[in-house]
């Protein structure tokens, strides 16, 4: 998948004129098999990769040794935590939906462990380097945990997922797909994600119904807002937004919270099948899938359908 997108984007940048030369050989090989991210990831531009490693080569400082090791520490927690304490938590006789969220929960720790030694590996090969007023800092965030497991909406979800994936997406898929309407292009943009991550029937249901879910969210928090004149879209509102209602308003804030308690839902809800049962070696099945699903009534669809319904009637 990496390396599709590397390809992608170089070919991309180049018709774009964002790469004035085209690389030669030894260029493109390295930077499609650069060795911090050729592994875990995450995926970097040739810009960046570039400019970090080929012509700013620094020496090694603490802001670096911290960066690694900080990095590889969360990623060791993550995958204690998702192989062992949300099991222990959370006991196979207990109610459906909390079954649901464990395993969702255990899913998404194990790409937190993913993503955090991603950071890991390519800052230990130096990417991800930020100068600021002559400061040489080590920025390079591939996920953002506490945003994901209290999110404000699923779009939030959806960006902070993985940040490098997100801006490719929305560079060369999104962005070209716009001009025939924000619908048709998040179709698209999701429709990639599937085909990246490797075409099949549970990856395609999770990440098109994710696509779907965060668009009628995002459409529908957009008029409530509007009608309303308060800070409850799915993106947060900036301070000098021109809302009457602010975000502490008490009334905004109860409206926020039922939005993070429905996210909760929609992600233990998606994130369900990605258990460790034994379809986990073999490749999980259309079967499977729609089980999952009925076992929970497909109460996530029929909410976010409903949701759409209301947005359409006011």
């Amino acid at each position: 998948m990496i390396l599709s997108m590397k390809i992608i984007s170089v070919a991309f940048d180049y018709g774009s004129g964002a790469i004035i030369d085209l690389p030669n050989m030894a260029e493109y090989v390295g930077y499609c098999f650069h060795v911090g991210t050729v592994i875990f990831g995450p995926w970097i531009s040739y810009q960046d990769y570039f400019r970090g490693l080929l012509t700013d080569i620094l020496p090694l400082s603490w802001r670096w040794l911290w960066k690694c090791l900080s990095s590889f520490c969360l990623s060791i927690l993550c995958l204690l935590y998702s192989t062992c304490i949300t099991h222990w938590l959370i006991l196979d006789h207990a109610w459906i939906w909390l079954l649901a969220f464990r395993d969702a929960q255990s899913f998404r720790f194990s790409h937190y462990f993913v993503s955090f030694m991603s950071e890991a590996t390519a800052v230990l090969s130096g990417a991800g380097k930020t100068r600021e007023d002559g400061e040489i800092s080590w920025s390079l965030t591939v996920s953002k945990p506490h945003l994901i497991e209290l999110p404000r909406s699923l779009v939030e979800v959806v960006i902070n997922w993985n940040l490098p994936m997100h801006y490719w997406l929305k560079t060369y898929v999104f962005k070209s797909a716009r001009p025939y309407g924000t619908f048709t292009a998040v179709i698209f943009t999701y429709a990639a994600s599937s085909l990246l991550h490797g075409l099949n029937f549970q990856l395609a249901a999770v990440l098109l119904s994710l696509g779907l879910y965060s668009y009628v969210e995002f459409v529908f928090r957009a008029k409530l807002s509007k009608i309303f004149s308060a800070c409850i879209q799915a993106k947060r509102c900036k301070a000098t937004c021109d809302h009457q209602f602010k975000f502490q308003h008490p009334l905004v804030m109860v409206t926020n919270l039922i939005f993070l308690g429905l996210s909760m839902l929609h992600l233990a809800y998606l994130g369900l099948m990605f258990d460790s049962s034994t379809h986990e070696e073999e490749g999980y099945t259309m079967e499977h899938t729609l089980t999952k699903w009925y076992d929970l009534s497909f109460l996530s669809h029929k909410i976010v359908l409903g949701t759409y319904i209301v947005h359409l009637l006011i």
